[in-house]
């Protein structure tokens, strides 16, 4: 069992059985009923995280300060990004209160989708959208074209995530993998 490649049969030498693993560890895993139930953990988690994103959105300073928060952004951007967010806040400015709402909505729905494995391919998908909107208009691409930025924020993250996950789990085994600790 030294030295064995890991795309070779190894075979369990006390009950005869042969376990096939491949070499590649993202695809390896689609089969394997230990990483459907990994991947479902990493979307409980997530959907708690975008859960808890949600319930913050919700206070009231978030409501008050919201079109402040976009304006504030779009100050010292390049010209077509600051273009860009002040598009955003215009639209938000018909109604903050609402698009403040909208977005915690959004958010808690994401959050509750994927820890309930409801609708979650929609719910990651929608959150794709949201994180990329959240990164442009409410961090401002992470404040990277201004002097002294050290971090790109969340939204790249969020979205990488987003993406995994809807790649790592066919739609066949997210009905599958309700919730993984049985």
């Amino acid at each position: 069992m030294k030295n064995q490649p890991l795309d070779t049969p190894v075979s369990d030498a006390s009950s005869g059985a042969q376990n096939n693993t491949s070499g590649s560890a993202f695809g390896r895993g689609l089969d394997n009923v230990r990483s459907t139930s990994w991947w479902a953990s990493v979307r409980i988690v997530f959907g708690v995280i975008w859960l808890i994103d949600g319930v913050l959105e919700w206070q009231p300073a978030d409501f008050h300060n919201f079109l402040q928060l976009i304006t504030a952004m779009s100050q010292g951007q390049p010209a077509p990004l600051a273009a860009i967010i002040s598009a955003g806040q215009v639209v938000a400015a018909v109604n903050p209160f609402l698009a403040n709402a909208l977005l915690a909505a959004l958010e808690t729905a994401i959050g509750l989708s994927l820890i309930t494995n409801i609708l979650s391919r929609w719910a990651l998908r929608i959150s794709v959208l949201l994180a990329l909107m959240i990164w442009v208009f409410g961090q401002g691409l992470g404040m990277v074209f201004l002097p002294g930025a050290t971090d790109i924020q969340s939204g790249p993250l969020y979205i990488l995530v987003s993406l995994m996950l809807l790649k790592a789990l066919p739609t066949s085994l997210y009905r599958r993998s309700y919730l993984p600790m049985r």
